[in-house]
């Protein structure tokens, strides 16, 4: 009884981070502070990048974590998931140098608010369509190294388990509505690069459609 109730609050408190997550990102949750508030507009990316690290934070902080070991791999085998890690961390960093981090984080939208642009538009991130790179393995490689990077461990407890299974869950429902607001942008543009790239797998199931 003790273990079932481990296991539904690290699932509640991931829920609650994803839910909080979720909204954050909506953009009728940042229209309305754009409207309501819109002194806090230039901050709400960074806020928004700030809260998500605390609130992940908090969740390893405050979650039970079961004395269940799931498996632990014995030398040399251990030390075969070093590679696909390895490649995980290559894919990341490749990944992220396709982006402003200065605009992903939020510095450049503060930065232009002290030009004074008040401008809505100039006060949110500004996005750019990724299909180059490693956009062409999939269309959320960000997803996919970090899914290879979590999922590839020579030790696996319980709370790591749950953790990454909710965290992959998450990743692929996420995609969904990251890329409504990637139609509402680019069009027909990112439908076309839809029909031609797998969304997390670096492959598409013509069949299911689903990955």
């Amino acid at each position: 009884m003790e273990l079932v109730l481990d296991i539904a609050i690290i699932l509640f408190c991931f829920t609650i981070f994803a839910v909080s997550h979720s909204l954050l990102a909506l953009n009728s949750t940042k229209n309305y502070i754009a409207i309501k508030y819109p002194e806090y507009l230039p901050f709400y990316r960074i806020g928004f990048v700030a809260l998500a690290i605390i609130l992940f934070f908090l969740y390893f902080i405050v979650t039970p974590k079961p004395d269940i070991i799931i498996y632990d791999l014995l030398p040399p085998f251990d030390l075969l998931t070093l590679i696909p890690q390895l490649i995980a961390i290559i894919g990341l960093l490749y990944t992220l140098r396709q982006f402003d981090l200065k605009e992903f984080m939020g510095y450049e939208q503060i930065k232009r608010w002290k030009n004074h642009s008040y401008n809505k538009q100039e006060l949110d991130e500004h996005k750019t369509l990724h299909i180059k790179g490693p956009y062409r393995i999939c269309r959320h490689p960000l997803y996919l190294f970090t899914i290879m990077l979590l999922g590839f461990r020579p030790y696996m407890t319980l709370f790591y388990f749950l953790t990454f299974m909710a965290t992959t869950l998450y990743f692929y429902i996420g995609s969904f509505y990251e890329e409504r607001k990637l139609i509402e942008v680019f069009g027909s543009q990112y439908i076309e690069y839809q029909k031609k790239t797998g969304r997390i797998l670096p492959f598409k199931l013509s069949n299911l459609r689903i990955l």
